[in-house]
């Protein structure tokens, strides 16, 4: 089987791959998982997605595809052209002027349903779905927002996103991996201080201010939070914590590298992504959530959108109510205060993750979807 593999959001061989989205990681991943197995040939066309501004090189790319879609058609003949999101599938209904026969299919992730554009929400993206012959959500939540944009139910496939187990060595233990990056970033530890985590794109929907405002009052005094990444409101989650009386238990450290973030997933006890509503964007998985647990590290999560595919109260983690913050600080501060449900938490995660989220058994999915599509 072959498949034409078109992504805007992949990265260089060897490029640091710090505290990227979610999507860089799905690239990378799945291309390489395709491209392992047996009964599949790809030809990737790609674009590195390594500029700090996205939108200039993805539109040249996308025409750059346009045109040369039909030739690369031609030569290859694939079973599938399969595009890794919305942004470079969005071209289909053009696309097809020129090729009937071949299958297109697309993976969408949230936010490229979700975008909040009135031109791309009422009349692209339906066009979209209608000329495409099957769209893989990451999640139930993101293939029932695109139903509801116009998606033929019978061409909505689910799939997870993976996570790479080879990346995660686990060359620590917890506790040594803990004090390895407590003197790393100077965090003050006695034994019985709990980190808490979260690792991404500081952004309003990820809800670190109001986790800081409104949660993190509430836990118990020996956890420290720590956050990784950066974003638009980096700056307002510094400000926050430079006037909170909290200050000397939170660390705001940025964008690390990738070693830093491997370690930081490992030294803690427990990884939180406190997401709020917001109109318009939405999480569509969540693929640090299996970073987490891939370092045995369990999670609590907004019990919302895509992490309700993701974890599973009692096996990886809890999901909380974020419009309850008393209730969302109780989860975290009951597992904290029983350390023998937090061990086996933690060694259940890793478990987890590979019995259902490695990237050989959803490429199986997969191969499922492309056999199906093209039988049609």
């Amino acid at each position: 089987m072959k498949i034409l593999y078109i992504s805007h959001q992949h990265l260089p061989k060897n490029f640091p791959l710090q505290n990227i989205g979610g999507m860089q990681r799905v690239s990378v991943e799945l291309l390489k998982a395709l491209q392992e197995d047996k009964e599949i040939k790809v030809i990737p066309m790609l674009m590195n997605a390594k500029y700090k501004r996205m939108g200039p090189p993805t539109t040249l790319f996308w025409i750059k595809t346009l045109f040369l879609l039909p030739i690369l058609n031609f030569i290859y003949r694939p079973d599938i052209i399969l595009h890794l999101s919305m942004v470079t599938s969005s071209m289909t209904p053009l696309a097809k002027v020129f090729i009937r026969k071949t299958p297109m299919l697309t993976i969408n992730h949230g936010h490229d349903v979700t975008m909040p554009s009135p031109w791309y929400q009422y009349f692209w993206l339906p066009l979209s779905f209608k000329y495409l012959d099957g769209v893989v959500s990451v999640s139930k939540a993101t293939s029932y927002a695109s139903i509801k944009r116009g998606l033929n139910p019978n061409k909505a496939f689910v799939i997870s996103n993976g996570v790479d187990l080879s990346r995660f060595k686990l060359k620590y233990s917890k506790q040594k991996a803990k004090e390895v990056f407590a003197e790393l970033f100077d965090i003050k530890l006695n034994k019985d201080t709990k980190i808490l985590l979260t690792v991404g794109r500081q952004v309003k929907r990820k809800g670190h201010l109001n986790f800081l405002k409104n949660i993190f009052p509430k836990l118990d005094k020996n956890i420290v939070y720590v956050a990784i990444g950066d974003g638009k409101e980096h700056q307002k989650i510094l400000d926050f914590k430079e006037n909170s009386i909290h200050k000397d238990r939170i660390y705001i450290l940025g964008r690390q590298s990738d070693e830093v973030v491997e370690l930081a997933l490992r030294a803690s006890d427990l990884f939180v992504m406190p997401n709020i509503p917001v109109n318009n964007d939405m999480e569509g998985f969540g693929v640090v959530i299996l970073e987490a647990n891939a370092n045995e590290t369990p999670v609590v999560v907004s019990d919302m959108e895509g992490m309700k595919d993701v974890v599973r109260d009692g096996i990886n983690g809890y999901r909380a109510d974020i419009t309850n913050p008393e209730n969302f600080a109780k989860v975290i501060n009951d597992l904290v205060q029983d350390p023998v449900k937090l061990d086996m938490l933690s060694k259940n995660s890793r478990k987890y993750v590979e019995q259902k989220f490695t990237w050989s058994n959803l490429v199986e999915e997969y191969k499922k979807v492309f056999k199906k599509i093209n039988s049609t």
